[in-house]
């Protein structure tokens, strides 16, 4: 029996062993499917991650190039020809980058006008007017920071728009070479209470006063004793020095070459300071050093405007739907240069006696050497129940066109508000000699607005004069008496130089292009 016994254990070992064995070839080929189950997900994990940042990148991408090419339109639209340059608003614009969320973004746009004959101009005649642009194609291109193992994604976009000229005279005063207020009581108003009551000049700004807008000077800002209020910005190329008595500044001073020169200004409780200083080499002041003041800054110079070369061309031409050039009025002329009252053959006796019951726009052409002059008037009121614009050219030994010392006073008749135009035609500006001259006051703001334009000097000597409309000189607009200007844009056509003109802009397409 022992040697049974002894089999029987020996085969109970062997057993044992092989059962042993099939456990442990089950388990490393569980670990082996495990493992594998383990890989393809992890690869599908990757791969997946893979494409949902790479779809993440496409998306930010075409987002970007189109918000590119959105903001591009909305600078073109209503600013002036003379601002579309090449490398701002013409041509190639500027690379910059942009990062958005975990993504590094590269943004690179072009702008690229076309002529009526669809053939594409140069950014040259786009600015000065040369030519008229009809289109423009607007394009940007993103290029992101490529992943891991990925290309870089590169999305496109454009838009295709329609322009359309619109006349840019938006200023309540421009004085092409300087704009002087000398009178602490001169208010120059925005409209309905706005704060839009700005002042351009390609030169110098010196203020008095209150202006419930902004200023933008191609020099110099200087903040004069008197100067107590400004509502706007002030935007100047050079220096700008504040030395008010008291003051409240509300919005921001720039200055993109020069310095700034706070002196009190934000420093004591009546030289209010609402903004911040920026300039491109120092800012000074009792307030400094503060948030307030910003020195060695990059700061670009203020929006230019060119001068308007008024005429009276397309005046006469009718009104079309959609609007064009034409504003529709009816020429009478005069032969002689009295305005008095007690000539039938003058322009005051008309205006006296016609203006109330006008049932067309009228442009009134004066002589070629003729000075208009309302000495005379004597502050009597002259209703007018249309539009009237006055033409004079002012070519005599003065260089004057109007001479408004009698104190006249206009006054729209009920219903629709009445526009009226002193203008002397454009001509090669002659800063020496004053083409509208106020004398003593006018008034022309119950149910009228008034545009005084010359492209001599402005002057505005004595008296209190109460307007609602716009002043335009091609010299220097100097105002030295008592004015209440509140802005009102009045319609004018008949602008010779393009570039003094704005274009608005119409989409046409929308599109991502390969």
């Amino acid at each position: 029996m022992k040697p049974l016994r002894a089999q029987a254990v020996w085969s109970n070992a062997r057993g044992s062993d092989r059962e042993a064995g099939i456990a442990m070839v089950i388990a490393v080929a569980v670990i082996m499917l495990v493992s594998a189950v383990v890989a393809t997900i992890l690869v599908l994990v990757l791969r997946e991650n893979g494409l949902s940042g790479r779809e993440r990148q496409r998306a930010v991408s075409i987002a970007s190039a189109e918000g590119q090419v959105d903001e591009l339109v909305s600078q073109i639209d209503h600013a002036s020809v003379s601002s579309l340059t090449d490398g701002t608003l013409c041509g190639t614009v500027p690379a910059f980058t942009s990062r958005v969320g975990r993504d590094d973004l590269t943004v690179t746009s072009t702008v690229t006008y076309f002529q009526a004959d669809g053939s594409p101009m140069n950014c040259a005649d786009v600015a000065s007017g040369a030519i008229e642009a009809r289109t423009a194609a607007v394009r940007a291109t993103t290029t992101s920071t490529p992943l891991p193992n990925k290309a870089a994604v590169v999305r496109h976009f454009e838009t295709i728009i329609n322009l359309h000229l619109n006349v840019n005279m938006k200023q309540a005063i421009f004085g092409n070479d300087g704009v002087t207020i000398t009178n602490n009581n001169t208010v120059v108003n925005g409209e309905n209470g706005a704060n839009n009551g700005d002042v351009y000049s390609n030169g110098y700004v010196n203020c008095r006063g209150q202006i419930y807008g902004s200023v933008y000077a191609g020099t110099t800002v200087t903040f004069e004793n008197d100067c107590d209020w400004i509502a706007g910005d002030v935007w100047a190329v050079g220096n700008v020095t504040a030395n008010p008595n008291s003051m409240t500044m509300v919005g921001d001073i720039k200055s993109s070459s020069g310095s700034i020169f706070l002196n009190q200004l934000g420093a004591q409780s009546n030289k209010v300071f609402g903004g911040k200083a920026w300039a491109h080499v120092a800012v000074s002041g009792s307030a400094c050093p503060s948030a307030k003041c910003n020195s060695g800054q990059s700061i670009n110079p203020p929006p230019t405007a060119t001068f308007p070369e008024l005429t009276d061309a397309h005046w006469t031409e009718p009104v079309t739907d959609p609007p064009g050039l034409g504003l529709g009025f009816t020429t009478i002329t005069f032969p002689t240069c009295i305005a008095d009252f007690g000539n039938p053959a003058s322009l005051g006796y008309w205006l006296k006696n016609s203006g109330p019951t006008l049932t067309q726009n009228t442009l009134v052409r004066m002589p070629n050497d003729c000075t208009v002059d309302f000495t005379n008037v004597n502050g009597q009121v002259m209703y007018l129940n249309k539009d009237v614009a006055i033409f004079a050219r002012g070519l005599n030994a003065n260089g004057q066109a109007f001479n408004i010392t009698g104190r006249p006073h206009f006054v729209g008749t009920p219903g629709a508000l009445k526009n009226l135009y002193f203008i002397q035609d454009y001509h090669t500006p002659d800063c020496t000699k004053v083409g509208i001259d106020v004398n003593n006051h006018i008034t022309a703001d119950e149910n009228i607005r008034l545009l005084m334009y010359t492209p001599n000097k402005f002057y505005s000597a004595s008296g209190n004069s109460e307007i609602i409309g716009q002043i335009f000189s091609g010299c220097v607009a100097e105002i030295n008496n008592v004015m209440d200007l509140s802005y009102s844009l009045l319609p004018v056509t008949g602008i010779q130089n393009i570039s003094a003109m704005s274009y608005s802009a119409e989409i046409v397409a929308k599109r991502e292009t390969s």
